[in-house]
C-alpha cells in the first residue's frame, strides 16, 4: 500500500499570474485525495492540479512526476 511520488521542483514552484507557487504543501494535498487511484490516474491528477494553478501563466521550468504504487 505504499506510495512513492518523486517530482522536479518544476512541478511543486509552477506559479500562476500573482507569482503564487503551486507549493508542496497543495502538492501533498493533491496526492491524498488521489492516493486511492491508479499510478497512471495520479500522475495526470497532479498534472491537472498544476496546469489549473498555472491558468494562462507558461511554465517557467520543466516538470517531471513519477509515481510508484506498491500493491500486495
Amino acid at each position: 500500500g505504499d506510495l512513492f511520488v518523486f517530482y522536479t521542483d518544476g512541478l511543486s514552484e509552477a506559479t500562476n499570474a500573482q507569482d503564487e507557487e503551486f507549493g508542496v504543501a497543495r502538492l501533498l494535498a493533491t496526492v491524498d485525495t488521489l492516493a486511492h487511484l491508479p499510478a497512471r490516474a495520479i500522475v495526470d491528477g497532479l498534472c491537472a492540479a498544476v496546469a489549473v494553478h498555472r491558468g494562462d501563466h507558461p511554465p517557467s521550468d520543466d516538470m517531471t512526476v513519477v509515481v510508484l504504487k506498491v500493491t500486495a
